[in-house]
């Protein structure tokens, strides 16, 4: 019998079907045959597929090495020739979760580009920010040899897409005192990274035939986390006219929580806490930061949050929204309704014995002894099906759903168009059944990356989905023909995001209500 790592590489594998299109005239900015496009810092030349063109690992940015290790980015060198932008660029230094090897290089800082053949008018921008805890991952994420991330369906619905990479762990988010920057910089270089990346859209986007004035920024998980981020950044202010927030977290940290994490990663790596910090850690090998960091880090996934450090993010995201000081954007946010299903053991170690006792000393430790009494009142382990199903659930709703709730209607309050979902949709095939509408689960959907064993009503609601996306990045406004209206998030309505969609009002509001007074 197939296991489950094999089943579900089968699923996953791709379908990326191709549209047949009538041959008409193409603006002057498209790109010519051999799909050759300028940059502001060269040529480059990508592949001609059946309905798009691709430009694979475009550098946006100078390699973050040596003295550009824990500073802003650079922009890359000129090149004279076109670039063959023909294949991914290599993933940002990561350790591997299964193997704790390190993957990928410092040298990583590209992004990829999809934009239909055939071109009539400057379209809609998606650039899309990947998740992996700001720790793992890459624009070229592969399940079993299918790009999870490939914009070509979301290319044919009209879009330009563009995907990147940015640095990770220690290198994207060390907030050492000793590193910090005249301007207040310190920490954050991955999110500098991102602004540099819609920059460069901005300043080269109309060559691909893309609206520079008509950018939407989508992350999801990490990816939304940062896209948060981007919002409340006054240095991101005026890159991108919309925001789409799959599955983020409000995970910021004050300098108080990111500065000894930086200390604790110093010393395991026995650099000095002192003036010569920064250059000692400027100077160890990639792989010797990678497991300093890892070995310090009470995080599964190491070291990745934000930090409110006074210059990229001064406050923290709710208070920047609730004070009217951030990128006033239309916004779509939502969450999976069973995120934690898939996510569970990214924060909390369970197994298949994980018990009652288990449960309540789980939060108590998260949580404390006496917010840990009352939480245990309001999700007691015997109303779901296992001590484990509780867990999940107290998590969807203090992490997820919950400060999605928060996010919403401080965006309604300080009058920004704000829209709301939760996925809902298990997969047809019964193999799905265990993973209900887990984390990470929509992305399939959003990039028409569906398996051969979907079904087909699943590959009509991916249609749906990526028309929904199409819709708001086109006019920051999700309307779509023949679908059910998805009315703004105000009096806590959202869209019911699943094959048969639908609006309601109030998930788990009773929920949200309970955490909102604890």
């Amino acid at each position: 019998m197939m296991d489950g790592k094999k089943r579900l590489g089968k699923i996953l594998r791709g379908h990326l079907g191709v549209a047949t299109a009538l041959v008409v005239a193409v603006l002057a900015f498209a790109p010519a045959s051999r799909a050759q496009t300028k940059t502001p810092y060269g040529d480059v030349e990508g592949v001609e597929h059946s309905s798009t063109f691709s430009y694979l690992g475009i550098p946006y940015a100078a390699a973050p090495v040596g003295a550009n290790r824990f500073a802003p980015p650079m922009p890359p060198a000129k090149w004279t020739k076109p670039l063959a932008a023909r294949s991914f660029g290599p993933a940002c230094a990561q350790l591997d979760l299964v193997s704790k090897k390190m993957k990928g290089q410092e040298d990583c800082l590209t992004l990829n580009i999809w934009r239909p053949k055939l071109i009539s008018r400057p379209l809609p921008v998606l650039v899309f920010i990947h998740g992996g805890g700001n720790t793992i991952g890459s624009s070229a994420e592969e399940i079993f040899g299918k790009k999870l991330y490939d914009g070509t369906k979301l290319a044919e619905a009209g879009n330009i897409v563009v995907t990147l990479n940015y640095r990770l762990g220690p290198f994207g988010f060390l907030a050492h005192p000793a590193l910090k920057t005249a301007d207040g910089l310190q920490g954050n270089y991955a999110i500098l990274d991102q602004i540099s990346a819609l920059k460069f859209v901005k300043a080269s986007v109309a060559d691909f035939g893309g609206n520079p004035d008509q950018i939407t920024v989508f992350g999801e998980s990490a990816g939304a986390i940062n896209t948060l981020v981007l919002i409340a950044s006054p240095l991101a202010q005026g890159l991108f006219q919309r925001a789409i927030i799959q599955s983020g977290f409000l995970s910021e940290v004050p300098l108080a929580t990111a500065e000894p994490q930086a200390f604790a990663i110093a010393s395991s790596a026995g650099c000095p806490n002192d003036a010569n910090a920064a250059a000692c850690l400027r100077n160890l090998s990639t792989e010797k930061l990678l497991s300093a960091a890892s070995k310090s880090s009470s995080a599964l996934l190491g070291i990745g949050s934000p930090t409110i450090d006074g210059y990229v993010l001064k406050t923290g995201i709710l208070e920047s929204i609730r004070s009217k000081r951030y990128n006033q954007v239309p916004v779509i946010i939502g969450t999976n309704r069973d995120e934690f299903r898939t996510l569970l053991s990214a924060v909390v170690k369970t197994g298949p014995l994980f018990s009652r006792i288990d449960y309540e000393n789980v939060l108590v430790n998260y949580f404390g002894r006496d917010k840990s009494e009352a939480i245990l009142a309001e999700y007691p382990s015997d109303r779901y099906a296992t001590p484990k199903r509780a867990l999940e659930e107290v998590l969807n709703d203090h992490m997820s759903h919950c400060p999605a709730r928060a996010v919403s209607r401080a965006l309604i309050e300080a009058g920004t168009p704000a829209y709301r979902y939760v996925f809902t949709h298990t997969g047809d095939n019964p193999f799905y059944a265990p993973y209900g509408a887990g984390h990470a689960l929509e992305l399939p959907f959003v990039f028409g990356t569906l398996g051969f064993d979907r079904s087909l009503r699943e590959y009509d609601f991916s249609r749906t989905v990526r028309s929904y996306w199409s819709a708001f990045a086109a006019s920051g406004n999700p309307l779509v023909k023949d679908q059910p209206l998805w009315p703004l998030a105000a009096d806590d309505t959202y869209l019911d995001l699943a094959p048969k969609s639908a609006a309601k009002t109030g998930f788990h509001n009773e929920k949200c209500d309970f955490w909102d007074a604890l």
